[in-house]
């Protein structure tokens, strides 16, 4: 199975790259199952989320094949894009910061005397 991950770029973490990834065909079920296992054997730089497993959450959520999804219950093809949600919200890879704080803060930030 090839996947292609959109991560920041070591040199440059303001920018992007596209990763090419190439995963043995062992019935991995979801994105969030791919990433882990790319992870634990090729690359153990890879950002990624992982909490409840189960869709519940929303913290692991990606753009996949140019849907956003969350990656723990979306099934892994051959082939598939996984990138973060949008870019100006990125952390690291597909990591994104979901916080309302940082938005708030600006907020204050123009209220402020």
């Amino acid at each position: 199975m090839r996947i292609t991950l959109v991560r920041n770029d070591p040199q440059d973490p303001a920018t992007t790259r596209r990763y090419d990834y190439e995963l043995p065909d062992v019935g991995l079920s979801s994105i969030s199952s791919a990433l882990q296992l790319l992870s634990r054997t090729k690359d153990s730089t890879i950002g990624y989320y992982l909490s409840c497993r189960r869709g519940m959450c929303a913290c692991c959520v990606v753009r996949a094949n140019g849907a956003i999804c969350t990656a723990c219950v979306t099934p892994v093809v051959d082939g598939m894009v996984i990138e973060p949600i949008r870019q100006d919200i990125q952390v690291c890879d597909t990591v994104v910061d979901l916080s309302m704080a940082k938005d708030h803060q600006f907020a204050f930030e123009d209220e402020a005397p």
